[in-house]
């Protein structure tokens, strides 16, 4: 059933099953969402061979005011990935729940391990990289108002594309921002000589559609 998602292009994931249970009331008097999802044996397409499968759980409830949601990811990449999500949600005109206008939303993603693991997962076989990958994100605002705080860091690390034999040394990134829609980073690499690459960085308007800025 998962291959389906690969199919319609809606998903890379070539396989998997799922299990679970998805209790939605819509009445007026008594809205209600109950769901729990388990997620096993899924694959991605064009991982490297010998990636082992993916697993997620995702729980959601709502009591006719407020979506609470959270789901965790695990596989081949020592930690597994965590997410919170929190807005309100109210039934609108029709029978489905709608978010209201200007409503706040608050989510959190948190991550910590060996990113090469995790790099084996992106259809991308010539690129190679790894180092200690350290994700603490939270986002919170209006759907169009979505400001981030946290911080994101790689230490250790090793870039190198295969094609070009390009090799990028003590790869490093770091970046920390506050309640704010950009985010500033600075990324430093030994090119495997005598010289070092430093890239400023920023990804801003993330709250309608993020736009890269880099000068090196």
């Amino acid at each position: 059933l998962l291959g389906l998602l690969d199919e319609f292009n809606l998903a890379p994931v070539t396989g998997g099953f799922a299990s679970g249970h998805i209790d939605l009331n819509t009445h007026r008097d008594s809205p209600a969402l109950d769901a729990r999802v388990s997620l096993s044996a899924v694959t991605v397409r064009d991982a490297l061979p010998g990636v082992t499968s993916l697993a997620m759980e995702l729980n959601a409830t709502w009591d006719g005011r407020h979506l609470n949601a959270t789901s965790e990811i695990s596989g081949p990449f020592e930690q597994p990935v965590r997410a919170e999500l929190a807005l309100p949600l109210v039934l609108g005109e029709g029978i489905m729940p709608a978010v209201p206008s200007a409503a706040a939303v608050e989510g959190v993603a948190t991550w910590h391990g060996e990113v090469a693991r995790l790099f084996e997962l992106v259809p991308a076989p010539e690129h190679l990289v790894s180092g200690v990958a350290e994700l603490d994100m939270r986002f919170a605002g209006p759907l169009d108002g979505i400001r981030a705080s946290g911080n994101i860091r790689l230490s250790g690390g090793r870039y190198e594309n295969l094609l070009l034999g390009t090799i990028f040394e003590q790869v490093s990134l770091n970046s920390q921002f506050e309640k704010s829609d950009e985010i500033d980073f600075v990324l430093t690499a030994n090119d495997g000589l005598d010289g070092t690459v430093r890239v400023d960085g920023r990804v801003d308007e993330l709250s309608v559609g993020p736009r890269i800025e880099i000068n090196l």
